[in-house]
């Protein structure tokens, strides 16, 4: 039974009755065969409660040997992984086919098992922790693990898997790489991996770079997952381009070096790889956006002699047919651009953009150097040019180079001034030299003499004249007797030593030690007795900070302490007094030492005790009016209002808004969700573009920290200081007090006053507001009188910060709802499935719930490749025998099937150049690049690109034609003496 369902006396409930197993998969590469136990004992899930906190009992249930943390359950057969966060309930949109088998009362299955993130985790750190066997192991049986579950190839693209694997094979060697692509492949036959390795352009870039390995599988296999990528997507055309360029920018190659290199035969002749690379071209050049992108990727080729290479295969009367085929679209394709032919059938397709680059192009092809790289990255627009890459090919002939068109500009480096390096680190000591001879040993300066390089007629510096600072002072003239009198050495003086009997020097000492402890303590944080003194008579805030005249009020002496140190000092004159009565004595020559320390302190802290009770009072103004002005807090009382008076069966008006702290504790007797989660639900219904709340009363939600009784009371305290500060200043009238200091002291007293009496009044008439606000949110006005302000403000703090927290879960769940749909488009696809290989693929029984695209129909010449791929799609799975499937759950909705042999622990042993063990993947890939291959050079030709500005045309045509007069023009080479166009 599930939630929301009825019991049949009419009371709703939320228990959910289903079947549970667990599958031991914490090892993907050596998971179990089947869920555990056999007969799956049932359970009930609580369909209100988030799954997370029932997974625990589950675990139990089952004693799976999962780690708890890493759960995660599965419902079977439709292999959805349920949201732990999420309870059954507010995930019952996804889980469709799950409740409509609780309503036939059949009670569905749920599998344990370890989470997606955390299997991908394992695979990818097995992969980079293992090496050797072990390592070919794993490699051979990732193919497999995608095979057998579907919902691992996306997590495994999110999880950077494709860059794992492009940095395990980049240091492996063939055979691993074979295994590597195996998995590629099988990444690629499913959307969600397809797409990944369109988002992972580094992926490309691996497997261009592999054709140009030794073995001739991996080469074979590297061709076919390119075709499939270009073919894929028009716009996977440019991606390739890019791939091809920055390896080559890498390496320091020539751009398509490793196709060219193929169809040369430097590694032997195989039919199939020249096929395929030709197809590889055609099928990029076909899906290219501009003219100049084409004649970047067409020059390149040609600059590497794929005329002579296309001539001598057409002449070679053993040349394959296909391949025959492939040459001449090439060909054809080129004078067609170049504007040699003209197309018989149809209207050609027009571009997207033209080139702005007017002339450029062409220019770059007078050289006959290096060819022009255009490197695209990927998702941008028209390509951007960039320096040409070094060729080695020499001047093609018939192109007259007797003139150098583009000179080389050579840029000498200035030189490093040497003058820079000494003069931050300069030792702050008078700068006098003192060079005269002394009667008298002195005392010595211990600095770190520099050793300065030229003199005063050394050249100047960037900082002056002068090449260090040194060289640019003055001489100075000292008077060297005095301070040979002053700074004279006495290290041999032996000070007279102290009697037997004198001891140590006595001081009078006439305070209690805790007290003058107490007082030394605070002598350490203060400056010199004399300073203090000064800074005292002067009201000089910068040499006493606001912290030391609070412990100068505390260290203040007593009229006994004063007495009893005079008294002492006139029994003992000759005895020093400590270091404590000393400063005591000091403080008390100072007249009026209280009235100062008050007065002075009462100066520094007014600004602090003004803004503490200033700023609550404005945010408690502004903060009314932006819960007035706020359209999210309307519609949220409105909406409660509507729900409470039908909830009620009332009519009412309007309501108390300390029931906000109620909201969260009410809850629904079907999903027990609470009250605030439906408002919050409703509330973005009628207005989605409401805010959080929370994040637009801020002046609010300081006011619910302020505790306005006490603010009230530290404004009294603020009027009583300053009325006692004005005491202060009379009495210290008779005191010496500077005029200028009397002025300054007074006028800031006045100003005090008068501020602490408007502050009176501004608090006053806040207070005011918030009565007539409180009367205006609908309270009477007793109830207005009881409500306190800090009570009133923490109230919509907490009612907004709580529906900020459930609307973030509400977004949350739709987000995970629209995220699920947009999953499920791509979730298991394979790219048969999609419009480009509709035409090879057919429909797909064994998956009716994706919806298969409107093929755009078969030649005549492809009826046979069409049987083929459809009767071998449409196997049943009863037909494969001891296949693990689904890791043992059901049958998998993926048209792919796994192996017979189910997932091998090794890989078998054949040497190096044979062929891998071929599954139902690569028979769908083969039967891919098959089609690619075979498709009509008619339609891949019929196309036309956005004319270059510049009128461009191929090189090749450009060295056989030379150059016309509108270019040449344009280049300004009509002029040029001794230059042959």
């Amino acid at each position: 039974m599930a939630g929301g369902e009825d019991r049949g006396d009419g009371e709703p409930i939320s228990v959910v009755t289903v079947r549970v197993q667990y599958l031991e998969d914490t090892d993907p590469f050596a998971c179990a065969n089947f869920p555990e136990p056999r007969r799956a004992p049932t359970c009930s899930l609580d369909g209100a409660l988030p799954l997370g906190a029932q997974i625990p009992a589950l675990h139990r249930l089952l004693g799976a040997p999962l780690k708890l943390e890493d759960c995660a359950l599965q419902v079977s057969p439709s292999g959805y992984y349920l949201d732990p966060e999420l309870s059954l309930e507010e995930q019952r949109e996804m889980l469709e086919s799950f409740y409509e088998e609780i309503s036939k009362g059949r009670k569905p299955t749920l599998i344990l098992r370890t989470q997606l993130s955390v299997r991908v985790n394992a695979i990818l750190e097995k992969l980079y922790g293992s090496s050797g066997p072990e390592l070919r192991r794993s490699l051979f049986s990732l193919k497999q693990i995608f095979q057998e579950d579907k919902d691992l190839v996306p997590e495994f693209v999110h999880s950077e898997g494709l860059s794992c694997l492009t940095r395990v094979g980049a240091a492996a060697d063939h055979n691993y790489q074979s295994y590597i692509l195996r998995a590629i492949g099988q990444l690629m036959l499913f959307v969600d991996g397809m797409l990944g390795v369109v988002a992972h352009n580094e992926t490309v870039q691996w497997l261009y770079t592999l054709c140009a390995s030794q073995s001739r599988l991996v080469v074979k296999t590297a061709l076919k997952l390119l075709l499939v990528f270009v073919e894929y997507s028009e716009s996977n055309a440019p991606l390739f381009i890019y791939a091809v360029n920055s390896v080559a920018s890498t390496t320091g190659a020539v751009p398509w070096a490793n196709l060219v290199s193929i169809l040369e035969e430097k590694n032997g002749a195989d039919p199939e790889l020249l096929v395929y690379t030709v197809t590889l071209i055609n099928k990029t050049l076909a899906a290219l956006p501009d003219q100049d992108s084409f004649y970047d990727v067409t020059d390149a080729l040609e600059q590497q002699g794929m005329e002579s290479l296309v001539q001598y295969h057409l002449g070679n009367a053993g040349t394959d047919i296909d391949l025959r085929a492939q040459l001449v679209l090439y060909e054809s394709a080129l004078r067609l651009e170049d504007g040699d032919i003209e197309e018989a059938v149809g209207g050609r397709r027009e571009r997207r953009k033209p080139s702005s680059e007017e002339g450029k192009r062409s220019r770059r092809s007078l050289e006959g150097g290096g060819c022009p790289v255009r490197t695209t990255e990927p998702g941008s627009g028209p390509a951007t040019p960039t320096s040409p890459a070094p060729s080695r090919v020499g001047p093609a002939p018939g192109l007259c180079t007797s003139m150098n068109l583009f000179p080389t500009l050579s840029v000498v480096p200035s030189a490093d001034s040497s003058c820079e390096r000494s003069v931050y680190k300069l030792h702050q000591t008078a700068p006098v030299c003192l060079a005269l001879p002394t009667k008298r040993k002195t005392v010595k300066l211990f600095w770190r003499e520099l050793k300065l390089a030229g003199g005063h007629g050394s050249s100047g510096s960037r900082f002056g004249p002068c090449s260090t600072l040194w060289a640019s002072l003055e001489s100075v003239s000292v008077d060297t007797a005095r301070l040979e009198h002053l700074f004279e050495s006495r290290a041999k003086d032996v000070l007279p030593s102290k009697k037997a009997g004198e001891g140590r020097r006595t001081m009078t000492t006439v305070l209690d030690p805790k007290r003058s402890n107490a007082i030394n303590i605070g002598l350490t944080t203060l400056p010199p007795v004399h300073v203090i003194k000064a800074a005292l008579l002067n009201f000089d805030e910068f040499a006493v900070s606001k912290d030391g005249i609070e412990k100068l009020l505390t260290m203040m002496p007593t009229e006994e302490e004063r007495q009893k140190i005079e008294e002492a000092q006139l029994a003992n004159p000759d005895i020093p007094l400590g270091p404590a009565e000393t400063f005591l004595m000091t403080l008390a020559s100072i007249g009026g030492l209280a009235a100062r320390l008050q007065l002075w302190a009462f100066k520094l802290d007014y600004d602090s005790m003004e803004r503490e009770i200033a700023e609550p009072l404005y945010d408690l103004k502004v903060g009314m009016g932006q819960l007035v002005q706020n359209a999210t807090f309307r519609c949220i009382l409105a909406t409660l209002l509507a729900v409470g008076n039908f909830l009620n069966g009332s009519q009412s008006s309007g309501f108390e808004l300390s029931y906000l702290e109620k909201v969260s504790e009410v809850k629904d007797t079907v999903r027990r969700q609470s009250l605030l989660y439906h408002l919050c639900s409703l509330v973005l219904q009628t207005r989605p573009d409401s805010s959080d709340l929370y994040s637009e009363i801020p002046a609010l939600t300081r006011c619910a920290k302020v505790d306005f009784e006490q603010l009230t009371e530290n404004l009294g305290q603020l009027e009583h200081r300053s009325r006692a500060a004005e005491e202060s200043l009379r009495s210290l009238a008779k005191h010496e007090l500077a005029p200028a200091l009397r002025a300054r002291l007074t006028h800031f007293l006045a100003h005090c006053a008068r501020r602490v009496a408007m502050l009176r009044v501004v608090h006053r008439r806040v207070c005011n507001r918030f009565h007539a606000f409180l009367l205006y949110l609908g309270y009477t006005a007793q109830a207005a009188r009881e409500v306190r302000i800090m009570q009133f403000c923490h109230t919509l703090r907490e009612f907004a910060l709580e529906y900020r927290t459930c609307r973030e879960r509400v977004l949350q769940q739709q987000q995970k709802r629209a995220t699920y749909r947009e999953r499920n488009k791509t979730r298991g696809r394979m790219i048969t499935e999609t419009e480009k290989f509709s035409g090879v693929a057919g429909e797909v029984p064994n998956n009716p719930s994706v919806p298969v695209a409107v093929g755009c129909g078969l030649g005549q010449g492809d009826a046979d490749t069409h049987a083929s791929m459809k009767s071998l799609l449409t196997i049943k799975p009863e037909d494969t025998t001891h296949s693990r499937r689904s890791r043992g759950l059901v049958p998998s909705s993926s048209p792919v099937m796994p192996t017979a042999a189910g997932l091998s622990t090794a890989p078998p042993e054949e040497p190096p150049g044979s062929s891998l063990p071929s599954d139902t993947s690569d028979e769908i890939m083969d039967l891919l690049v098959q089609s690619v291959t075979k498709s009509s050079p008619r339609a891949l030709a019929a196309r036309e690109r956005k004319r270059s500005r510049g009128n461009r045309k191929s090189l090749r045509r450009t060295l056989k034609s030379g150059l016309g007069e509108d270019l040449v023009q344009a280049l300004g080479l009509s002029k040029g003496p001794g230059l042959e166009v």
